[in-house]
């Protein structure tokens, strides 16, 4: 049964706090369709800052002004990994034009910023890895080249806390 909405008593709500979000209960129609408006402007504006900020962030690289390596590792070493590498994720070995840094042992388990310690990772392997050590990584098991499993153990091993 519908109730007096809560904004504007005169009127009965729009939905019934069983199938409407926590914002919605208890509104009319004009008010839920005010609140909806709010919202796309509000995403919109997000929206928008997400996008400028991804401009200036991408104008910094082009000037150099921004690196593109991890703090610690200069472009040059940066270079260096991805050349050893060949341009391969350094777990799955998928060939790759995205590939991103990605930390053996993470800062926040107190690897280091140090060459010895990045690896180039695809998209997917990095962000499902997280920041984790290579032996707590389920997908550790997919690596394709055994040699490198059994050298990025023994590195995060020796490494880590």
């Amino acid at each position: 049964m519908r109730k007096p909405s809560r904004c504007h008593p005169g009127k009965l709500e729009l939905f019934s706090p069983r199938y409407a979000k926590p914002w919605e209960v208890g509104l009319c129609a004009e008010c839920h369709a005010r609140v909806a408006r709010t919202r796309a402007v509000q995403r919109e504006r997000a929206r928008e800052r997400a996008e400028r900020a991804r401009r200036v962030r991408e104008a910094a690289i082009r000037k150099g002004e921004l690196s593109t390596s991890a703090p610690g590792v200069s472009p040059e070493e940066w270079s260096k990994v991805l050349a050893t590498f060949k341009g391969r994720c350094g777990y799955c070995a998928r060939l790759s034009q995205k590939l991103r840094i990605n930390f053996l042992v993470p800062p926040t388990r107190g690897g280091l910023s140090h060459p010895n310690n990045v690896l180039p990772a695809c998209p997917r392997c990095e962000h499902s890895k997280g920041k984790r050590l290579i032996t707590e990584w389920p997908s550790a098991s997919k690596i394709v080249r055994p040699e490198w499993l059994a050298a990025l153990t023994r590195y995060t091993l020796a490494h880590a806390e």
